[in-house]
């Protein structure tokens, strides 16, 4: 039953993905950093007021799992590293957006979802072992020109399958 319920959960976030998505073509893309890894995943824009926004990420993120030695050298651990896939919703609120004027303004973020370890990945098969709670907060600038706007961000991420707790990224949105 466990198993109907999360391919339930993942299928009902691809679907509110793609059918909100008809109301505007505001798709994108979202790169990440921690310590020890890095993410990329697909975000929409599914709801945009003026100064709040909500999107869904859906990506896959990779732990490479390096560490450095006695000689300050980086180095492979003998652990190796390991797939993730995060899904989540992600809100957006603009802060001093009447104190600034220009095209670059500060706002507050807050991510809520879950991450999953990818067990197997074939053409007609797909395994998603270890479902965990994840959320990351923290603060950062968005650009809006010329129809795309650029989100670069620094925050608390609070997953422990993830290496550190520091997320920085870019998230790019086209309007």
């Amino acid at each position: 039953m466990h198993l109907f319920n999360k391919y339930l959960f993942i299928l009902l976030i691809a679907f509110l993905n793609f059918s909100f998505s008809n109301f505007g073509i505001n798709h994108g893309l979202s790169l990440s950093m921690t310590n020890n890894g890095h993410r990329i995943s697909y975000s929409n824009n599914i709801f945009n007021k003026k100064s709040f926004e909500i999107f869904v990420n859906l990506g896959i993120h990779n732990e490479t799992r390096l560490s450095k030695n006695y000689y300050n050298q980086v180095s492979s651990s003998n652990k190796s590293g390991e797939n993730l896939i995060p899904i989540n919703f992600s809100t957006k609120k603009q802060i001093l957006n009447d104190k600034i004027i220009g095209m670059i303004k500060p706002f507050l973020f807050f991510d809520l979802g879950t991450i999953y370890r990818l067990e197997k990945f074939k053409l007609n098969e797909i395994i998603l072992t270890n479902p965990k709670f994840d959320y990351s907060l923290g603060t950062g600038l968005v650009q809006m020109k010329n129809k795309i706007n650029s989100y670069f961000f620094l925050g608390y991420n609070s997953s422990g399958k993830v290496d550190g707790s520091i997320i920085l990224g870019l998230k790019i949105i086209w309007i």
